[in-house]
């Protein structure tokens, strides 16, 4: 076991104890989502694994996360600390572990331009609709996928404010509409803002932010359409 995994498994434990559990083994591990991975053992949470992410956080970060990953596998409401929240929300560690998950991501062109159609034209119209503004957009990583996807059409990275976008829809036969609704919806996760253990991205507020769209309905009929491009041809009008 590292130092760095034996620092976490103390941390682990400090907060384990609190809960009335132990933490038989800990340690950082490579993954590319923020995610984590644990095993019980009765009561004792025999392995707990954290995203490598977070390997040079300071404690009182580390136990921030632990705390909340702890109550979240015991079954209690999770609440992340302020901070946490300050420290992967902090441009620094934006900008130093971004280009970590744009590695990991294996299906990720890592360019906004495509073939006929750059991601940003499509920002630019938001912005100039009103339906955006430069906050929502502050320090995002656009980029098309690089090969194409036809049932996740959109992907947004919230922590690391990447948005991804299908190459599917890099097609003058998809009206631009329907692309401009792709990268609306996923920049709404964007103004969403960064949300540890959120099960219901898609709340209330997020739909009626959606529908203010001018072609709501039009783009979502249409969308449904596209998973069948793959079977060959594009989709029909009408």
């Amino acid at each position: 076991m590292s130092e760095n995994d034996q620092r976490l498994l103390a941390i682990a434990n400090s907060a384990a104890y609190r809960r009335g559990t132990e933490v038989l083994e800990a340690g950082f591990e490579s993954n590319r989502d923020f995610s984590y991975r644990w095993r019980t053992d009765g009561k004792k949470i025999a392995v707990l694994y954290i995203p490598d992410y977070l390997d040079k956080a300071p404690d009182r970060v580390l136990l921030e996360f632990v705390e909340a990953a702890i109550d979240h596998i015991q079954g209690r409401e999770t609440a992340l600390g302020g901070e946490y929240m300050r420290y992967t929300t902090s441009d620094g560690f934006i900008q130093e572990k971004r280009p970590v998950f744009l590695k990991r991501s294996r299906n990720l062109a890592r360019t906004d331009t495509g073939k006929v159609r750059n991601i940003y034209d499509a920002v630019q119209r938001l912005l100039d609709g009103g339906l955006l503004t430069p906050d929502d957009l502050d320090d995002t990583y656009f980029t098309w996928t690089s090969a194409p996807n036809y049932t996740r059409l959109g992907y947004c990275q919230q922590m690391f404010r990447v948005v991804a976008v299908s190459s599917v829809l890099d097609d003058v036969s998809i009206p631009e509409y329907v692309f401009d609704f792709v990268v609306y919806h996923e920049c709404l996760h964007l103004r969403q803002g960064y949300r540890p253990f959120n099960r219901h991205p898609h709340d209330p507020e997020f739909h009626r932010q959606e529908k203010l769209y001018p072609m709501y309905r039009e783009a979502e009929a249409y969308l449904k359409k596209i998973p069948l491009m793959r079977k060959g041809g594009h989709p029909r009008k009408g």
